[in-house]
């Protein structure tokens, strides 16, 4: 499977999610390393109010990698999915140096050593049983899937091969 579909499609449900707009423009690029499928991807999405979102999904690098960077205006923030990690950086406007420059600080926060795929799993389940809302509605679904069939699409139109240059 490709790792968009596969992996990717999680981090772009949370950044439409987290994001309060709509996507005005998609670049991505990838190749296929492994299989015959995308094995390794980037994509922004830049947003109409401004953010700037990238996401990263790879099973070809050194060791596992699933990032989420999303950059505003008054705020940076990085999403390590692996080690369920959020890095929050921004300008501190009551911190300042001896020039009186607003110093930037950056807030680490670590979440539970939970199993996502499990929690999903379990949430759908209540949701079945119970009558109620899913955490990942329908039409939330359905929006990360049409930005990631959109991030195929990109990726498939470039090259998708690695071609030694030597």
């Amino acid at each position: 499977m490709d790792v968009v579909l596969d992996l990717m499609i999680h981090d772009l449900d949370i950044m439409l999610h987290v994001v309060p707009s709509e996507v005005k423009e998609l670049h991505a690029v990838g190749m296929s390393v492994l299989t015959g499928k995308t094995d390794i991807a980037n994509a922004r999405l830049i947003f109409e109010n401004g953010t700037v979102g990238n996401l990263t999904a790879s099973r070809v690098s050194d060791k596992a990698l699933r990032k989420i960077r999303i950059f505003q205006q008054d705020a940076y923030m990085s999403v390590n999915c692996l080690k369920r990690e959020l890095t929050v950086t921004k300008l501190d406007g009551a911190l300042r140096d001896a020039s009186n420059f607003a110093q930037v600080t950056s807030n680490r926060i670590q979440f539970p050593g939970r199993d996502p795929l499990a929690d999903q799993i379990a949430s759908f389940i209540h949701a079945v049983l119970e009558g109620s809302e899913p955490v990942v509605s329908g039409h939330d679904g359905r929006r990360a899937l049409q930005y990631a069939l959109a991030i195929i699409d990109q990726i498939e139109k470039g090259s998708r091969k690695f071609q030694a240059v030597c």
